[in-house]
């Protein structure tokens, strides 16, 4: 008789992580990256290793670490990238990026200040992150690869309450 029960999964089926037991999560659902993968695909090319010793170094099963090399034959290694989730971005209208140069042309100012003279003018109302878009396009923007992020607070405090320097 069986003192303690182990949980049984099977293929098709996969566990709510609120089911598993402790704090880690089970084998089957850690992901790989773009480095990891690299990594098998090379060594799987070199042959030095087995599969179920690869399998056994990343985590997975030596199924999905025979599968991976079959999923990617044929693709150069610096070309293997994982889509990013998200939506894409909607084309942009001819008309909206028309109207945008033209103000530009007129005026040069950033996409924040364009919008509002969209807004002031009740011109049909287009986002500024739009705009920075279609400027950026255009070439009259640059873009800033490194985004600039807010200081740290600082706090300057008295050793004393009453003392008019602090030491």
């Amino acid at each position: 008789m069986l003192s303690a029960r182990k949980t049984v999964v099977s293929r098709n089926k996969f566990l709510p992580i609120n089911k598993v037991s402790s704090g880690e999560m089970p084998e089957f659902m850690k992901k790989l990256n773009q480095r990891k993968v690299r990594w098998i695909i090379r060594e799987q090319d070199k042959g030095e290793i087995s599969s179920y010793q690869i399998a056994k170094q990343q985590g997975i099963s030596s199924r999905w670490a025979r599968e991976i090399p079959r999923k990617y034959s044929g693709v150069p290694l610096y070309k293997i990238k994982f889509l990013r989730p998200g939506r894409k971005p909607k084309p942009i209208p001819e008309k909206e990026r028309a109207a945008v140069l033209e103000i530009y042309e007129k005026m040069p100012m950033g996409a924040v200040k364009i919008e509002l003279y969209f807004k002031l003018n009740r011109k049909p109302h287009v986002s500024h992150n739009r705009i920075q878009r279609i400027l950026e396009q255009a070439g009259k923007t640059q873009k800033i690869d490194k985004k600039i992020r807010r200081k740290k607070w600082v706090r300057y405090e008295r050793k004393h309450s009453n003392s008019p320097v602090a030491h």
